[in-house]
């Protein structure tokens, strides 16, 4: 964002919440609602009813009587306290038979399942839309996912990549996994094969960084000096937790992914030079991209291939040049810039272990 020609940082546009994220349309006369449980508390816990009107810890975000004012709201608070009260008395048979006159089963597993893959660790009872279309089941919908991927809401890498919850005190969930836990860990292997596969996490935030030119990056470190993603926050980190995680996911539930093995890549550079990384040929996906001004002794790529090539583009203050590339570690052959017929581009060959290059400079010879 541009004010009167001075830079003031990088943003994003979301969307609010409201009916249209579920497609429901207006001035309908179906009982259709949305609230959203926007504290912690017992009741978002789904322990103990919630406000006959709506209120703290709940949001009622939209509702096709909301003209009706509080008594035309009612249906809302008696309907989902019914699903809460269910939960609570109802036995093992019970529920697995009658758990879907109140609840999308397969789109609440998926709710917890996305969860817990990203540790959205705000989103086990709280930040969680509850819609209901038609006046039939009860849908939840995570939202407001600023705490995801190791990360607080600051940006700051807070929690390890073997902390999850499978089990919480969210009294739906606990239902779910002792009553269709077979159900939850083949859903599991479904998700985990398609959208939360490594391979299309990793793709999904490569393809959102490299919408912003790299010039803007640059802008926003120097704005910002101190911001989390030179040194957490940034693909490398989200990467390198989201396969610890999701491969510690995969023993939790015991499901065997055919998922290739990732190889560390680390850097140390000296000062005066940054660095930008590639995994393909024609340089489309950036693994991660950080200038050495701001973060100058190392970082970490992750390559999801077992046998892979690397690319690496260095580029040099202008009283600087290479002195020396050292590379540790399994690989075919190290291809300088003429030998790759691209400018600047080094490509490390069939990658087969972990690797550490170390690029160091010297002051440009001057005649």
């Amino acid at each position: 964002m541009f004010l009167n020609g001075t830079f003031h940082g990088l943003y994003t546009v979301n969307f609010s919440k409201d009916e249209y994220l579920f497609n429901i349309k207006k001035n309908q006369t179906n009982r259709d609602a949305l609230i959203y449980a926007n504290q912690w508390g017992d009741s978002t816990r789904l322990q103990t009813h919630i406000p006959y009107n709506i209120s703290y810890p709940w949001e009622l975000v939209w509702s096709s009587t909301a003209d009706s004012g509080v008594e035309g709201n009612a249906w809302i608070s008696d309907s989902f306290n019914k699903m809460i009260d269910f939960l609570a008395d109802a036995s093992d048979e019970e529920f697995v038979n009658n758990i879907s006159n109140y609840v999308n089963i397969y789109r609440a597993i998926d709710s917890m399942l996305l969860t817990i893959a990203t540790n959205a660790s705000d989103n086990y009872s709280k930040n969680i839309l509850w819609v209901k279309q038609d006046g039939k089941q009860w849908i939840p919908s995570v939202y407001d996912l600023d705490s995801t991927f190791g990360l607080r809401w600051d940006g700051v890498l807070a929690i390890g990549s073997d902390a999850y919850l499978a089990k919480t005190e969210n009294v739906l969930w606990s239902r779910l996994y002792d009553n269709f836990y077979e159900e939850i860990v083949a859903r599991w292997g479904v998700l985990r094969n398609g959208p939360l596969s490594i391979f299309n996490i990793d793709k999904r935030f490569v393809d959102f960084h490299n919408m912003i030119p790299a010039n803007f990056y640059n802008l926003e470190h120097k704005k910002w000096t101190n911001i989390p993603s030179a040194t957490s926050n940034n693909i490398a980190q989200i990467t390198k937790w989201t396969i610890e995680h999701l491969h510690n996911l995969d023993q939790a539930f015991g499901v065997l992914i055919d998922e290739p093995t990732p190889f560390n890549i680390q850097l140390n550079t000296d000062e005066g030079l940054s660095v930008k990384s590639y995994l393909t040929k024609d340089f489309s996906r950036v693994s991660f991209e950080e200038s050495y001004a701001f973060s100058r002794d190392k970082n970490t790529g992750y390559l999801s291939t077992k046998k892979g090539d690397y690319f690496f583009e260095i580029n040099l203050d202008e009283s600087l040049e290479i002195d020396n590339i050292i590379v540790t570690g399994n690989y075919g052959k190290l291809l300088n810039p003429n030998e790759t017929n691209t400018n600047n581009i080094y490509r490390l060959s069939e990658i087969d272990s972990d690797v550490v290059i170390t690029i160091t400079t010297k002051q440009k010879t001057i005649f």
